[in-house]
């Protein structure tokens, strides 16, 4: 399950973990990238269009590994030039041209978790919007509240996403949880950690 705002590290995760997966659950920035790969209209939403044809290589490869793919079917979003402001739900590649996405929405937020439920060993970094702003947590609240009630191992990492499981209240349900997102996504892309080489060594 990943999420957040800084596609560049995930998308290297995700190619690293396409071997060992049997389902990506991917919202928030990076859920819009791989809409916008698809050429889903997503407003006056940010992304980084360097990165489309980068995702659009890992879909192909999600598709020949017949691995599940599991994008935003709803968005909740909000004006272009204010996150906070009013906010609506729209359907997936809808998105107005003067709104931006804030969240996922809850039809996402419920196939999302169905997806979750299925897991035995679960991997989640990133939130799934705007999380900074408390009325646009709903989302990665609720997969937060799956991963707790995943019956095998996870792990939850970086500090947005550690954050969501405290204010759920669900820590006690998480079996490893993790401050450090971008050293994860380092470690799960397979790059080597300066402080492991040197406890290694």
């Amino acid at each position: 399950v990943l999420g957040g705002a800084a596609v560049g590290a995930r998308l290297g995760a995700i190619v690293s973990l396409l071997p060992r997966v049997q389902a990506l659950v991917l919202g928030g920035g990076l859920g819009s990238l791989f809409l916008a790969a698809q050429n889903r209209n997503l407003g006056a939403t940010p992304v980084d269009k360097k990165r489309l044809e980068e995702a659009r290589v890992i879909l192909r490869m999600v598709k020949e590994r017949e691995i599940g793919l599991h994008l935003p079917v709803d968005h909740v979003v909000a004006p272009a030039d204010d996150p906070a402001g009013d906010s609506a739900v729209v359907d997936a590649g809808r998105v107005p041209e003067d709104k931006q996405v804030v969240d996922i929405g809850p039809i996402t937020a419920a196939r999302f978790a169905d997806a979750i439920g299925e897991a035995r060993t679960l991997f989640w970094s990133g939130p799934m919007g705007v999380y900074e702003v408390p009325a646009l947590r709903a989302g990665t609240e609720r997969v937060a509240q799956a991963v707790a009630q995943v019956s095998g191992y996870s792990v939850v990492s970086g500090d947005d996403s550690v954050e969501a499981v405290h204010l759920s209240g669900v820590t006690p349900f998480i079996s490893h949880l993790s401050a450090g997102g971008d050293a994860t996504m380092a470690f799960v892309e397979g790059k080597e950690l300066p402080g492991l080489v040197a406890l290694d060594s």
